[in-house]
């Protein structure tokens, strides 16, 4: 005991960083531009 296991690093956001999904790896602007159009889409579980 006494020992902590660290599953993440909590480090500033930087504009660099991607995150990678289904549809590639994406910059921040490009992932929030995709997540916005998702929740408008057709597709939505808002029933739009």
């Amino acid at each position: 005991m006494g020992h902590e296991l660290e599953l993440f690093d909590l480090v500033p956001p930087f504009a660099s960083v991607l995150t990678v999904s289904s549809m590639g790896a994406l910059g921040p602007r490009e992932f929030a531009a995709v997540c916005e159009r998702s929740l408008r889409g057709p597709a939505s579980r808002r029933g739009g």
